[in-house]
């Protein structure tokens, strides 16, 4: 009978133990809860842009410091496409991620910034060819910059050439080009 008891006592500290772990609890952890947030915007910014959803990413070591997605597009991209694209995903995707309220207590910072999540684009011909220079083969969102990056035929391996700016400056332009499209709409509606 003793040994029923000590057995049963046994049992249900290991039990108590376990329970308490978090592959008992019904509450998501930040990994679970950051990848419901990109599982929702990666096929909506795929769909928006006729792009692939290819990858995602972050570091979530304790806490979601970044978040990154990656796509790739069948069509060559010059810069002024590549640099709206990027800024549109990278505003969707900061928008999605500081108005979850689940994720808030998470993440390193509150709001998320440029600094936390990274877009990357993957340029080719729908036949899926490179896209050489003055085509962009990538564009990426990357400490605080957006840059691009060619590919030449005569090289077979790395970049041809590469064009950084900063991201601040990307979205004033991609903004004053929406706003002048509006104006430039309006003019000859009016």
């Amino acid at each position: 009978m003793r040994r029923y008891l000590l057995t049963l006592t046994f049992l249900l500290c290991c039990f108590s133990t376990l329970s308490s772990f978090s592959f008992f609890s019904k509450k998501k952890n930040h990994t679970q809860i950051a990848d419901q947030i990109t599982n929702k915007v990666a096929p909506y910014l795929a769909k928006k842009h006729n792009m692939e959803w290819i990858g995602k990413g972050g570091g979530m070591m304790g806490c979601v410091y970044m978040m990154s997605l990656s796509y790739k597009i069948y069509q060559p991209l010059d810069q002024e496409n590549a640099r709206r694209i990027l800024v549109d995903c990278t505003e969707v995707f900061l928008k999605a991620i500081n108005q979850d309220e689940e994720i808030r207590p998470y993440l390193k910072n509150y709001p998320f910034t440029i600094e936390n999540v990274e877009i990357t684009l993957f340029s080719s011909y729908p036949n899926g060819q490179n896209a050489y220079d003055p085509y962009v083969a990538v564009a990426t969102t990357e400490n605080h910059n957006v840059v691009f990056y060619t590919k030449s035929p005569n090289k077979k391996y790395g970049y041809n050439s590469e064009y950084e700016e900063p991201y601040a400056k990307a979205l004033e332009i991609v903004k004053s080009g929406i706003i002048q499209s509006r104006s430039s709409q309006s003019a000859v509606k009016g």
